[in-house]
């Protein structure tokens, strides 16, 4: 893929696909710290891309789509671990 590359520490970014590999535009992306409050919201731009604008402070992260924005498709919470590393790419799969 022509995925771009974000070499900045703590930035999460990724796409939202279905399940034949199609992006999602305008789906919401909710990232929730370790008490599941949401820290940030982001919508899919048309190729199904999310990219937030500021680093997240280091920690356990879990990022879900807002139902709403789906659909119909069903997806997996992802958790991930923000430690002052560049963080690759985060595919979100409807199913």
């Amino acid at each position: 893929t022509n995925a771009p590359v974000f070499s900045e520490p703590n930035i999460v970014w990724g796409f939202v696909k279905d399940i034949s590999d199609k992006p999602i535009s305008n789906a919401v992306v909710i990232i929730k710290n370790k008490r599941m409050e949401p820290v940030r919201a982001i919508k899919t731009n048309d190729l199904g891309q999310f990219i937030i604008t500021s680093p997240l402070d280091n920690g356990s992260y879990f990022l879900q789509l807002s139902p709403n924005s789906t659909k119909g498709l069903n997806f997996d919470t992802i958790s991930i671990e923000v430690s002052g590393k560049v963080i690759p790419p985060i595919e979100l799969i409807g199913k």
